[in-house]
């Protein structure tokens, strides 16, 4: 039996080629293109990066992350509310580039929903400080915990003066919802969006070759991160030909520190491979590679020279992978079902 090595051994995590599917942390200010604060500034959540600046409630063109990445997350609000703008005396620098320009939200509730967040845990910093008068206030409602935003300002971004901080878990196809209501006049000057660190993320150890040889399993490997105190406590691959209905399940063995391999099921002439890859924590909490395998499989296809009229081989000055290090890996492979819960 030969075996080929897809991930090379030697990658180690700098260097790995990430497609893990991360929370996205975010920064948005409502007001003027001229005011947008520097990418230096971090705001309250001390999250510094590129400011999302918009004219108006919503955001139908999509958002970027702090990273200048762009994203499927939209803003979508009930109701059309226009900028306004209060020179305060004693705002400078970031803060003020934040806070003296703003949405007028009047006295109507409203709710603003933010569409498109990957599902992961997040802390929410909205910030609802009126600029103009002291006695307004804006209460900010994120499930079931609303609190009470507005007062004097005292040179600094204070929770409960110039913004409400709420933790949430986001599920699949979940918006987030902020609902807002003022008293005497409700004010929205923007929104951090701090995506909460994962128990673990996969990625692979590098990209994936067009194609493998026939009658060769495959070794791919893949690096898999330990965050805080969350342990791996199981990683496996789910592995098919295409057109089959099941998987084949396979335990990665560990190779070294964050290395952890698998191989792929040998095939034919003409077949394509479908797999993915799965992390459980020791305290819980599941990571896929992809993200959502049930919309998005890994895939390679199966060619070579013996494959000629079959496939399209690859042209040999292409490269090739590697071979594996250690053939004497062992793997265990069950049979299951695409509905199988372990």
């Amino acid at each position: 039996m030969r075996i080929q090595s897809i991930g090379l051994f030697m990658v180690v995590a700098t260097s790995a080629v990430s497609i893990s599917a991360q929370a996205q942390s975010l920064n948005i200010d409502y007001g003027f293109p001229e005011t947008v604060p520097p990418q230096s500034y971090g705001a309250a959540a001390h999250q510094p990066g590129l400011w999302n600046n918009l004219l108006g409630a919503d955001d139908p063109s999509g958002l970027k992350d702090i990273q200048g990445n762009s994203t499927a997350v939209q803003i979508v609000a009930d109701l059309p509310f226009g900028l306004a703008y209060t020179d305060h005396p004693g705002t400078t620098g970031g803060d003020e580039a934040l806070l003296d320009d703003y949405l007028d939200l009047h006295d109507t509730p409203s709710a603003f929903n933010i569409v498109g967040l990957i599902p992961g845990k997040y802390s929410v910093y909205t910030y609802a400080w009126a600029p103009d008068i002291d006695q307004f206030r804006t209460l900010v409602t994120v499930g079931h915990n609303t609190q009470s935003i507005g007062g004097v300002w005292n040179g600094t971004l204070e929770q409960g003066t110039t913004y409400a901080k709420h933790t949430i878990t986001i599920a699949n196809d979940q918006p987030l919802s902020i609902r807002t209501f003022g008293l005497g006049a409700g004010t929205l000057n923007g929104f951090q969006i701090v995506a909460k660190r994962q128990d673990l993320s996969i990625t692979l150890a590098r990209p994936l070759p067009a194609m493998v040889d026939p009658q060769v399993q495959a070794a791919v490997d893949v690096i898999i991160d330990e965050h805080q105190d969350h342990m791996v406590g199981q990683a496996k691959m789910y592995a098919r030909i295409r057109g089959h209905r099941h998987f084949t399940q396979q335990h990665l063995v560990q190779v070294d520190g964050t290395l952890w391999r698998s191989l792929l099921p040998e095939a034919s002439c003409g077949d394509v491979i479908e797999f993915y890859f799965e992390a459980r924590g020791n305290q819980g909490g599941l990571q896929t590679l992809p993200y959502k395998p049930e919309q998005n499989l890994l895939s390679v296809n199966v060619c070579g020279v013996e494959c000629i009229g079959i496939c399209d081989v690859v042209d040999s000055a292409s490269p090739q992978p590697h071979s594996n290090p250690d053939p004497t890996i062992p793997m265990s492979t069950s049979s299951i079902g695409p509905d199988a819960s372990n």
